[in-house]
């Protein structure tokens, strides 16, 4: 995949939410695009131009029956800029923020969308088949928001339920289905994979900041609230498994401890696609919360081995600093911090108590998750559960 995931003109300008309820589960345009990517086909692209529609340029040939889309959901104005061979290239505008969803089909070319005018919805639809294409692709895109409308989520940490982290994952799960949070009743850090067997596990309600979410604290693990959540708090089978949003890096060599990617590898050995979050310990929430749907909205689509997880990691600086994303990131060797135990106190009897201190490493291999987020990238990569 592409090292930089901006994938339209405009990207950091389509960040406006839906002018309507019945939209409500798409987050912005950028979102939409990613949805769009599944549903655009040679049905939808335009007659002329179908005998060169391909998969790997689905946006060729949609320009019009998206914009307009686009502004049945966001509102605004479709604009369009003459091409040489007299047609009109469609994108949209809406409060002076310009974005143009299929102008990926011009790459590396760079259109001049200084010179659009508007563009008339009754005239582009005057003609019949255009109509036909945008009712057809409007039409899998009701279908999409009704059967995603119709699946669960599931949403869990190791931080525990009171977590800001979990708050903001559970309120972005929103996007994907009706949501479930079953999550410690306190810090489980590097509780790893760890069940509770020779002991019970207590659930309480938990009144929860977001209305529409059902909570329940939990005193076992991570792993613990994911098996608990699937056969005994939820009415089915989760379709999709969130993680986190880890305060701090789960990476390299700490993933065998992670109790964030612990949680996901449990869901993914019980069968459902699941998905780990983190993110640096610094407090700067900017790259995740500019990216999270539209990664998130990739990787729920993709097909991946069972007992296999997504595991993602932001890195906490300004968006604006972030150099993009990087996929397919290998788990580093490294370790993400030099471990040494120095003595707190002395015990009775000879005894020590003593707590571990680690310094920070530097060092990470090219092509690996760790390397990514120190060279101020998010890194997607797959992390295998047993062999």
């Amino acid at each position: 995949m592409n090292k930089e995931y901006v994938k339209f003109f405009g990207w950091d300008e389509a960040l406006m939410s839906p002018a309507c309820d019945k939209y409500k589960i798409i987050q912005d345009p950028r979102d939409l695009y990613e949805i769009l990517t599944g549903l655009w086909s040679k049905e939808t692209c335009a007659p002329r131009m179908r005998e060169e529609w391909a998969e790997k340029d689905c946006s060729y040939g949609q320009c019009s029956i998206t914009a307009f889309l686009v502004q049945d959901i966001f509102g605004g104005e479709v604009r369009g800029i003459e091409l040489p061979d007299g047609n009109f290239h469609c994108f949209n505008e809406i409060d002076g923020h310009c974005f143009d969803l299929t102008s990926g089909q011009f790459l590396p070319e760079v259109l001049d969308y200084e010179t659009a005018m508007p563009q008339s919805r009754e005239v582009h639809f005057s003609k019949e088949e255009k109509r036909q294409r945008y009712e057809l692709l409007k039409k899998r895109l009701e279908t999409y928001l009704e059967e995603t409308g119709e699946k669960c989520v599931l949403v869990t940490n190791d931080d525990g339920i009171d977590s800001e982290g979990l708050l903001r994952l559970a309120e972005t799960a929103r996007h994907f289905g009706k949501v479930w949070v079953v999550a410690p009743d306190g810090q489980r850090s590097a509780a790893s994979h760890s069940i509770t067997i020779h002991d019970h596990i207590d659930l309480h309600p938990y009144e929860y900041p977001l209305n529409d979410v059902q909570a329940l604290s939990c005193s076992g693990t991570p792993a613990d609230c994911v098996r608990v959540g699937i056969h005994f708090v939820m009415p089915k089978k989760p379709d999709l498994i969130l993680s986190g949003i880890n305060k701090g890096f789960n990476l390299a060599t700490d993933i065998q401890y992670s109790a964030t990617a612990g949680a996901a590898l449990e869901g993914s050995f019980q069968g459902v696609s699941s998905i780990a979050v983190s993110e640096g310990p610094g407090g700067v929430h900017d790259t995740t919360d500019h990216w999270l749907v539209p990664v998130l909205r990739r990787l729920s689509r993709m097909k991946i081995e069972q007992e296999v997880i997504f595991n993602i990691n932001f890195p906490d600086i300004p968006v604006s600093e972030c150099r993009g994303l990087l996929f397919d990131r290998k788990v580093s060797k490294a370790t993400v911090f030099d471990d040494r135990y120095v003595q707190k106190e002395a015990l009775p009897n000879g005894g020590y108590r003593v707590k571990v201190n680690g310094t920070q490493s530097k060092i990470a291999e090219e092509g690996t998750d760790y390397r990514a987020v120190m060279d101020s990238y998010i890194s997607v990569g797959l992390v295998k559960n047993i062999g």
